[in-house]
């Protein structure tokens, strides 16, 4: 994510930054969520978890550049 960010940063604006953090936070999530409750799967799925958390600044701040604040 990085990686894409940053050679597309300022071509997607701030909606393009919020929307591309939050669909990341979701697929995130919901792998974490799935692998939780598999057997043996709890450290893999707090560490989707704990990525899709890591992500929220990132989010937050294309939510702010996109309205303007």
């Amino acid at each position: 994510m990085g990686w894409f960010m940053s050679t597309a940063w300022e071509e997607l604006g701030g909606g393009g930054i919020f929307t591309i953090a939050a669909v990341y936070m979701v697929a995130f999530w919901a792998l974490g969520r799935r692998l939780w409750h598999q057997p043996g799967g709890q450290m893999p799925g707090g560490l989707m978890v704990a990525v899709a958390v890591a992500i929220t600044p990132l989010a937050v701040y294309g939510l702010q550049r996109w309205l303007g604040l």
